[in-house]
């Protein structure tokens, strides 16, 4: 069984930008919806700028509770069957759970072993 996975980039980071980001994203894969839509970073960045590294002065104001609203949207219009972050503090998820009435399924962090 198949499952697909996208997430939102920082420049979408925005409540009126996620959703034609959304839609861009199936669009551009010729897909009526996603298994899993994430937040990919804990960062907005200004609409369309998709440079990485970030530039500093490229950064903006983190509006995660209105950002997850619309990502509740973006499920509720049956663009994907579950939400979920990826890279979120404990302290930052908690804000988004103080609000959602969708938690999300999944906070994908990386990880990185160190062997000696």
């Amino acid at each position: 069984m198949n499952s697909i996975t996208s997430k939102l980039w920082c420049s979408d980071a925005h409540h009126d930008c996620v959703l034609p980001a959304l839609k861009q994203t199936l669009e551009n894969l010729k897909l009526e919806y996603l298994d899993l839509y994430l937040i990919h970073w804990p960062v907005s960045l200004k609409p369309g700028k998709w440079e990485f590294p970030f530039m500093k002065e490229d950064l903006g104001p983190i509006y995660l509770k209105s950002e997850w609203e619309a990502m509740e949207e973006c499920q509720a219009l049956g663009l994907t069957k579950s939400l979920g972050v990826s890279n979120l503090s404990c302290k930052k998820l908690q804000t988004i759970l103080s609000t959602a009435k969708i938690p999300p399924v999944v906070n994908q962090v990386r990880v990185t072993l160190i062997s000696k």
